[in-house]
């Protein structure tokens, strides 16, 4: 019930209209009252409007309410989700080649030519039948043979290296694009925080917003304290909540209403 109504109710009630020589003032003090109600009531309601519409513009542009389902889904959807990645690759890399299959195919003939030189030289020398020419030569092939197996067993690390490094280089990718996917995930749900919050701040403001309208129409209007006042409702100049102007109401009712068995002056 609005507040003029249970104004009305009263005054109606206690027969306030009724007592001689106080009818006009009473009528006129409570026309004053009605009018400043209606008027005030008129301008509160347009503000309450204003507040209401506002917040709910506001609330309508961050999603309304299921922006915090929205933040509290993709919460749990990040909590749920693997960021791991397969390091079995690297880990359990195996290399199934051998210094053999880097070997020139034609080192044997390379060390025969290197050998056969050697011979040559020492023959040239007259030294190809002396006591140390075979090991000469022997040694000559070896030292081929040491060259070419380096040679191929350099080969084979290059190129080992170089596969472990390819999928060295490929788990990296897929770390650093689970580490993206995962950031990405966490600025998302942290923008969906913040439009939630910003949605319920929107809620509560526009609820407090409201709240502060409804209790400054009673607390500090002071066209509706003075009219009050006119009809002679005790402190009605500065009450404190909706609470004090009906308890005076009621109080300054109970002042006028005939006791049973007690007649009325006429």
């Amino acid at each position: 019930m609005a507040l003029g109504d249970i104004i009305s109710s009263a005054t109606d009630a206690i027969g306030l209209t009724n007592v001689k020589g106080k009818k006009k003032a009473y009528d006129n003090a409570q026309s004053t009252l009605q009018d400043t109600l209606a008027q005030s009531g008129q301008t509160y309601a347009q503000i309450l409007e204003s507040i209401k519409g506002t917040g709910q513009n506001l609330q309508n542009q961050l999603g309304g309410s299921s922006s915090v389902s929205d933040w509290i889904n993709s919460i749990k959807e990040a909590g749920n989700k693997d960021y791991s990645v397969d390091s079995s690759k690297v880990s359990d890399f195996d290399w199934d080649k051998t210094v053999s299959d880097y070997l020139d195919p034609n080192a044997s003939y390379m060390i025969n030519q290197a050998t056969q030189a050697a011979q040559n030289t020492l023959a040239g020398q007259g030294g190809l039948f002396s006591g140390g020419a075979g090991q000469q030569l022997q040694a000559v092939a070896s030292d081929k043979a040491r060259e070419l197996y380096s040679d191929a067993q350099e080969q084979m690390n290059k190129e080992k290296s170089f596969d472990y490094n390819k999928l060295l280089d490929e788990l990296n990718i897929d770390v650093g694009n689970v580490n993206r996917e995962q950031n990405q995930d966490t600025a998302y749900t942290s923008n969906l925080g913040n439009i939630a919050n910003a949605y319920q701040t929107s809620v509560r403001d526009t609820q407090e917003g409201v709240t502060n309208a409804l209790l400054s129409q009673l607390q500090n209007d002071s066209s509706i304290q003075q009219a009050l006042a006119n009809l002679g409702i005790s402190e009605a100049s500065a009450p404190t909540a909706l609470g004090s102007i009906f308890g005076d109401v009621l109080g300054f009712a109970s002042a006028f209403i005939p006791q049973k068995g007690v007649k009325e002056d006429a």
